[in-house]
């Protein structure tokens, strides 16, 4: 470093005692000028040294843009005061030179005009220092330092530019040191994938190492998937990733996102219960959380640009970390299908299961487990159901005999089966069990996907099928016409906002308040009949029943008065008469 200033000195030496005096007045001044950016430097280090330590790395964040700020009000300022007054700030330095003076104030106003280029880098020392990169800080100075000596020598051999080219190497020094200062701490250093252990994410361990050169962390949101988590963090590690979380989600996933859904009816397109849809929030909510933990410099997702996951995981991300850079391998690699992803994962040795013949396209959790690809592509095939189902029986294999079931809510939330209290994941788990043996919740469909294709799958839903009958029954014992008419309506919404991954948005918020009004008497047993596929209402009772036998029934009864009947027809009838005597009106005016 200090060879390097006296090789800069040496050349400056070169032009002459004048040269050589304005050089050493203009420098003092641009130490004076920009000596207090250094504090600002120091006190970034600080800052982000404390909260590097304490894991706080979104304070860090706003700190440093904060910071960047006002080094750069700062350096613009001082470099408009320098610029003004380049002549008077020479003078108190040379008493006597008009021409010392002349030289040093071009030198100040080539090199002060651009101070927020050493202030820039004073803060990105200030930084690596505090996160523990000292080595980033000595690149910085070579390259800044390095440019001036190289700069300097060539351009001042121009004989067009001369010493002025000594002058224009200091800036230009400093911006390139900047420029790299930058790029880096915009790299991705550190990536947390949403890790699945399944084709995709296995392959996008290694993709992301050999493109971005990061650091890899896998999360798995256990969000019910069951065996699919053995081995995971083994695999994991082994295909490339630093460190692996698996996280249990799956009572949150019942209670925060699950039950609120089967409160509101909400079905997609009249038959999809939502599984994979209300999942992906959750699992985002959670990236974010362990992204911000760890100091990561991005997200990553292995959605394909064609799906609809893409989306719900993404806007997760932005409503928790807006302005966390997403990475999505299928959107930006020379990947092109599944066939090809496979072909990857072989010539890299990377362990998966799947192979061509069984490369459906699977999705499993507490919930449910869908199915996509291969003869599913053709709606004219039927489903291989003996070859595709894990959940379910076939039809054809069900037992012959009927299962009988009793299913207690209170507040529209199952708590109890066959008179035995449960926790809502126990529960949704004996009746997956329940309900697989009894084929019920298989379901082939063609749905409309959000970004604007149709799309075929098969999705296995036995426990959560049976809860949406038995609430759907419940509610038709509980609520009031206008109260119930009024929920289907808002059912239909309501499916499309979780559908669409918009779970995190005001109005599903305000949704789930009406309907969480609406539960507060969807209280009861509800008893329903298994077989072969089919749910049967086998009898049903609350406290909160607004039937009244008393009033249905066809027998004699002491409380409705059959003649009352007359007089509503006519008020309700009322606008239908008005109507047909204004047509009559104009049938006679025709004739």
């Amino acid at each position: 470093m200090n060879f390097g200033i006296l090789l800069v000195q040496g050349l400056v030496n070169s032009f002459g005692t004048i040269v050589m005096a304005a050089f050493a007045a203009a420098v003092k001044i641009d130490t004076l000028a920009y000596s207090p950016v250094q504090d600002f430097g120091n006190a970034v280090s600080t800052f982000v040294a404390q909260n590097y330590g304490a894991g706080k790395h979104r304070r860090i964040k706003d700190g440093r843009k904060q910071s960047m700020i006002a080094a750069s009000v700062f350096c613009v300022c001082v470099s408009a005061v320098v610029f003004i007054f380049a002549e008077r700030f020479m003078g108190l330095f040379v008493s006597d030179g008009t021409e010392i003076i002349n030289v040093g104030a071009g030198y100040l106003r080539i090199e002060g005009s651009f101070y927020i280029g050493i202030g820039i880098l004073f803060l990105l020392y200030g930084f690596y220092r505090a996160v523990g990169k000292p080595e980033m800080s000595l690149i910085l100075t070579i390259i800044s330092l390095g440019t001036r000596v190289v700069l300097a020598y060539a351009l001042s051999a121009i004989p067009k530019i001369g010493v002025i080219g000594i002058w224009i190497s200091v800036p230009i020094g400093w911006f390139l040191a900047d420029m790299t200062g930058l790029l880096y701490m915009k790299k991705f250093n550190k990536v947390v994938l949403a890790y699945s252990g399944g084709l995709d994410t296995s392959i996008i361990i290694s993709w992301l190492k050999e493109t971005y050169g990061c650091e890899v962390i896998a999360v798995v949101g256990n969000v019910g998937q069951a065996d699919e988590l053995e081995g995971l963090e083994e695999k994991a590690l082994k295909t490339g990733a630093s460190k692996i979380y698996i996280e249990d989600l799956t009572k949150e996933f019942v209670y925060d996102y699950i039950f609120p859904t089967l409160q509101a009816g909400a079905v997609y397109e009249g038959k999809y219960l939502l599984g994979t849809s209300f999942a992906r929030p959750l699992i985002g909510k959670r990236l974010v959380e362990i992204a911000e933990k760890e100091g990561a410099d991005a997200i990553c997702h292995g959605c394909t640009g064609k799906g609809n996951d893409q989306v719900r995981f993404e806007l997760a991300v932005k409503n928790f970390a807006p302005e966390m850079p997403i990475i999505a391998p299928w959107r930006i690699w020379d990947i092109k299908s599944r066939e090809e992803e496979i072909q990857y994962a072989l010539d890299r040795e990377i362990p998966i299961k799947i192979t061509y013949e069984t490369n459906y396209s699977k999705d499993k959790n507490l919930w449910h487990l869908s199915h996509e690809g291969l003869d599913l592509e053709f709606p004219e095939n039927e489903p291989k159901y003996d070859k595709i189902l894990e959940m379910c029986n076939t039809i054809e294999s069900a037992p012959d005999k009927a299962t009988y079931i009793t299913l207690t809510f209170e507040k529209g939330i199952p708590v109890a089966l066959n008179g035995i209290k449960m926790d809502g994941v126990s529960l949704i788990e004996e009746l997956n069990k329940i309900g697989g043996e009894n084929a019920i919740g298989i379901m082939d469909m063609v749905e409309n996907r959000l970004v604007g294709m149709k799309s075929r799958g098969v999705y296995e839903t036995p426990g959560g099928t049976i809860l949406y009958k038995a609430h759907a029954d419940l509610e038709e014992l509980c609520l009031d016409k206008a109260t119930h008419h009024f929920k289907q309506s808002i059912a239909l919404k309501f499916a499309d906002l979780v559908y669409n991954g918009e779970w995190f948005t005001p109005l599903r918020e305000s949704l789930s308040a009406f309907v969480s009004k609406t539960q507060e008497t969807v209280t009861g047993d509800v008893k329903l009949k298994l077989y072969k596929g089919n749910i049967v209402n086998a009898g049903m009772n609350s406290p909160y029943s607004l039937y009244s036998e008393e009033y249905a029934t066809f027998g004699e009864d002491g409380v409705y008065n059959q003649k009352d009947s007359e007089g509503f027809i006519n008020l309700y009838g009322l606008p239908t008469v008005v109507n047909s005597k204004m047509k009559d009106s104009l049938k006679k005016k025709d004739k």
